[in-house]
């Protein structure tokens, strides 16, 4: 005599059988959060090739992380793969164009692959939005790496007119500037200025000092910029 299969307990072993495999199969796929650990835990640690993988799987899982952009963009940088590198950190600089760090590492990227019209494109846009003098020492910075002298002057001089002469880093940008073009009158003006604004400023001081000077509460003179 044949015995009629009960039913419902064939069900409930299939039910049972199937969630294992299901599982199975999420144990052998780690989650979003497991990748960004990893990633992290080897960035953190300066291991860039370890990081790529588990930042790529993140973002397939979860797109949209800006962040995770940025450190998979340096990642490719740090790795020899300079296109990919302009690929992400440009898409972190789009999601959040306010992160100076990421449209920082967006112009180097841009540079590092000698795509100097973009790179003038971003610099002078963001002289625009928002126009801030760190914006213009950051166009005359990248200009002079450039060999673009005559552009790289006036940025840091238009930095230090939007700053009126109120803090040190545009001053050392142009002391900086004149340095690198080795014109050394114009770099001690500019640091005398820088003194003016903090007389204890230990990288103005020790600059005075080795350009042959003894700097003091009399060596320092008004920014040109200075408007109070």
């Amino acid at each position: 005599m044949t015995t009629r299969p009960n039913i419902r307990s064939v069900s409930v072993r299939l039910s049972i059988a199937l969630t294992a495999v299901v599982i199975a199969g999420c144990a052998s796929e780690p989650s979003d959060i497991t990748y960004r650990r990893r990633g992290d835990e080897a960035f953190s640690q300066g291991r860039f090739e370890d990081a790529r993988v588990p930042y790529i799987k993140y973002n397939q899982i979860r797109p949209g992380r800006a962040e995770i952009y940025y450190k998979l963009g340096l990642c490719d940088a740090r790795t020899g793969r300079p296109a990919e590198a302009v690929q992400n950190l440009r898409i972190a600089s789009d999601m959040e164009p306010e992160n100076v760090q990421y449209v920082e590492a967006f112009a180097q990227a841009l540079f590092d692959v000698s795509e100097y019209e973009g790179l003038y494109e971003l610099l002078r846009w963001r002289t625009e939005q928002p126009g801030l003098s760190d914006d213009y020492i950051r166009l005359g910075r990248f200009a002079a790496m450039m060999g673009d002298a005559d552009e790289a002057e006036l940025a840091f001089k238009t930095a230090a007119k939007i700053d009126q002469g109120l803090t040190v880093a545009p001053q050392l940008a142009l002391a900086d500037f004149y340095q690198s073009i080795g014109d050394a009158e114009q770099e001690l003006l500019r640091l005398k200025m820088a003194l003016f604004i903090d007389t204890n400023h230990e990288e103005v001081n020790g600059r005075i000092r080795a350009l042959g000077f003894i700097p003091g509460p009399t060596f320092h003179i008004t920014p040109a910029e200075y408007n109070r």
